[in-house]
């Protein structure tokens, strides 16, 4: 899961508020959903009443909770051909799927070549490893031949995709789209919403923020989270507004081992946890870019990580290294309010 970004918003629930206000004729109204995605939803947008809002926000979440069920590594659902079903059929057969998933495992694939690797759909038998050791909470690690042995069958082209079909060709591979499904899913959940419900939202999807909109004419006000432990108040305050924000960071799905954090962020280089900082935050124009981004970038060294962003157009980030010291793009402190 992807650090939490607050939502400085109006009325949302357990949020913090900043202002009130209205967008013509229209007002500001919230809601939050859980479970999907193993997340909390929240929306924040304007509409003309509360009765409309209740009803757009049903139809928004039945929208995600398509892509919930067809992107579920872990459960099955009757009649559906989910990514538990492409995983449970693989080395067996092809699978039928939606074309949301032929979209999704593309976009894998290209992700894979664009990260040099960083971020790889297909780590899904060594993250399983690190999951089981994360979910007993106990006081051990995956033993180093267990995860080389995973790591013989993490190979992007075990990944085969037809225009309608999804086939793993190993049967010990497996696929683990956490690094891209919750910001694909917002891409294109929040498109639909711009395009057919909301003219102006922010809505955050376990952390993966899309604002969209002219937010009461000021943009949004979109708080990150400090990844320093006891440490008051946000990191910073962003005023955005046709953006998305993701952060990943050390400060979720973790545990102790002897004493030392290993979180949830696997490097496919080493197969253990990522150490290069305790954050990044990313901000771009696409949720699904910005997630794949996030997770790449705390796979690199900030130096390296930095130089990348900077041959990017529309990305900024900022970096929060092991010391808690800061490091900027070079567009990124514009967009600080405090």
């Amino acid at each position: 899961m992807k650090k939490t970004i607050s939502l400085l918003l109006c009325a949302a629930l357990g949020l913090t508020l900043i202002s009130c206000g209205r967008l013509g004729a229209q007002q500001k109204y919230s809601d939050t959903a859980f479970d999907l995605f193993d997340t909390v939803i929240t929306v924040t947008a304007y509409d003309e009443s509360r009765e409309a809002f209740d009803g757009h926000f049903a139809e928004f979440i039945a929208l995600l909770e398509e892509y919930d069920k067809d992107f579920d590594i872990y459960n099955s659902y009757d009649g559906l051909n989910n990514l538990k079903t492409v995983n449970d059929n693989a080395g067996v057969a092809p699978v039928e799927v939606d074309a949301k998933i032929i979209a999704l495992l593309s976009e894998g694939k290209a992700v894979y070549e664009k990260s040099g690797g960083r971020v790889n759909i297909m780590m899904g038998s060594v993250l399983a490893l690190w999951h089981n050791c994360r979910e007993k909470n106990a006081n051990e690690l995956p033993s180093s031949d267990a995860l080389s042995a995973a790591a013989e069958h993490t190979s992007i082209d075990l990944l085969e995709l037809t225009e309608t079909t999804a086939y793993i060709t190993d049967s010990e591979a497996s696929l683990d789209v956490g690094a891209l499904a919750k910001g694909y899913a917002a891409e294109k959940a929040c498109k639909y919403a711009e395009e057919h419900i909301w003219q102006s939202a922010v809505i955050s999807i376990g952390g993966n923020v899309v604002a969209y909109g002219v937010g009461n004419g000021e943009g949004w006000n979109i708080a990150i989270e400090n990844p320093q432990e006891d440490a008051d108040g946000y990191l910073h305050v962003l005023g955005i507004t046709n953006k998305a924000i993701v952060t990943s960071a050390d400060t979720q799905r973790y545990y102790y081992v002897d004493g030392k954090k290993y979180c949830h962020i696997i490097n496919p280089e080493t197969l253990f946890p990522a150490e290069f900082m305790h954050s990044v935050t990313v901000l771009a124009e696409s949720s699904a870019q910005a997630d794949a981004l996030s997770t790449m970038l705390f796979n690199m060294s900030i130096e390296e990580g930095k130089a990348y962003v900077e041959t990017l157009d529309g990305v900024e980030a900022v970096f929060v290294d092991l010391d808690y010291n800061e490091v900027f793009t070079s567009g990124f402190e514009a967009f600080i309010k405090q």
